[in-house]
């Protein structure tokens, strides 16, 4: 893993994929609730978003879907010809960040970057901030993260 401070917008066109930080819960309409943070960012400059998340969530975890809530999904991966990917942080919005989801969503990540070394990732410092974690406490989890995959700070 390499970290790296700064706006990480900046590497938007760079990055093979842009993980933002997220979390699982759906409104009425089936959006994924995007108001906060980076993913709102995302959701700024990708307008409809949240639809095409909420969506394909949905269709994967229709048969468990509760109240508005989702099931552990840890990555969200892009489809073909997309770039943007979901990385669960927390099961609400309201929450604090969940290590055990970080450490399920930083697992994936480390099993699909080693799969593809020549692919670049980039991901917010998931969990501080708006997730109320100290990053001392987030840190291990992330380190196993090879160097394709690149965490910023702000």
């Amino acid at each position: 893993m390499v970290l790296r401070e700064g706006d990480m917008w900046s590497a938007y066109g760079e990055a093979d994929v842009f993980l933002v930080t997220t979390n699982a819960v759906l409104t009425r309409d089936h959006r994924l609730v995007m108001g906060a943070g980076i993913a709102k960012e995302a959701l700024r400059r990708h307008p409809g978003l949240d639809r095409v998340w909420g969506d394909r969530l949905l269709n994967l975890f229709e048969a468990v879907y509760d109240a508005g809530r989702l099931p552990v999904y840890g990555v969200l991966w892009p489809t073909k010809g997309e770039r943007l990917a979901a990385f669960q942080t927390k099961r609400h919005w309201k929450d604090k960040a969940d290590p055990d989801l970080i450490a399920n969503a930083a697992g994936q990540l480390r099993r699909v970057a080693e799969r593809f070394p020549d692919k670049s990732f980039h991901l917010n410092f998931p969990g501080i901030g708006l997730g109320g974690l100290k990053e001392e406490d987030v840190l291990p989890l992330l380190e196993s993260l090879p160097d394709n995959v690149v965490v910023w700070k702000r």
